[in-house]
């Protein structure tokens, strides 16, 4: 279901690109230079008060960017600006979405799914308390992938989204303290057994991230590998976790 859902959120129809970022009151804060805000006339501090005729104030539940105002390539969407004190207007024409941007789409999703592809794996392997909270986390991180436009609950999707994140980190906190054994802060040893499999994932992904940073090779490509290195290795500590258990078990 979730891997559906992930689907129809990446191919949800073509959807132009404007290459900008808004504060949550608004204001422009960043965008391409030669972009659609640049061509259109607009900068960086601006404050959107309207867009197709209707107040921001009005529009609700959305994110920063509502979809459903969103264009696609080549299509236009009229905003309004304050700026000194004046109402400026223009015209954003929608681009093609970069490939790079799908790309990084794509490997965001697939971060997310390998976080409950493996969580259920381990549940569903070892069934303990540990393999449990990871299947938890898993879930979580399925819960705050971006779907595809649900019309007049897309706010309530959007809070969703930001609510499962905010679980997600949770949950990801509360297994590092009580796994393989609850600890308090400043006590017990980093590399325990299980625990060093979990440093070890995280000592790979961001090996391999500060790899494609460098450009010495394609990090588009190898990001979502190596962060995905992050549950395997949880889900593989759980794993040997629990065969150790059941060995000292009389």
């Amino acid at each position: 279901m979730f891997t559906t859902w992930a689907l129809l959120g990446l191919f949800r129809g073509e959807r132009g690109f404007a290459g900008a970022l808004f504060e949550p009151d608004y204001t422009i804060q960043n965008f391409e230079s030669g972009g659609p805000l640049d061509e259109a006339g607009f900068e960086v501090g601006d404050s959107v008060v309207m867009v197709e005729g209707i107040p921001v104030e009005e529009l609700g539940m959305y994110s920063r960017w509502p979809r459903s105002l969103s264009r696609g390539p080549g299509e236009s969407v009229r905003m309004g600006v304050v700026r000194g004190g004046e109402i400026v207007s223009g015209d954003v024409v929608y681009r093609a979405t970069p490939s790079s941007v799908m790309s990084m789409r794509f490997g965001a999703v697939g971060i997310m799914l390998s976080f409950m592809v493996f969580g259920l794996w381990a549940y569903m392997s070892v069934r303990t308390e540990h393999a449990l909270r990871l299947a938890y986390i898993g879930l979580a991180t399925a819960a705050a992938i971006p779907g595809p436009d649900v019309g007049a609950w897309r706010g309530v999707a959007s809070h969703v989204q930001v609510l499962a994140i905010v679980l997600w980190s949770i949950l990801m906190m509360r297994f590092f303290v009580l796994f393989p054994n609850p600890k308090r802060m400043g006590t017990g040893r980093l590399f325990t057994s299980g625990r060093s499999l979990v440093v070890l994932g995280v000592v790979v992904a961001v090996a391999m991230t500060l790899v494609g940073f460098l450009d010495v090779v394609p990090g588009s490509a190898y990001f979502p590998l190596s962060m995905s290195a992050i549950p395997l290795s949880m889900a593989l500590a759980v794993r040997r976790h629990s065969r150790q258990r059941s060995r000292a078990s009389p």
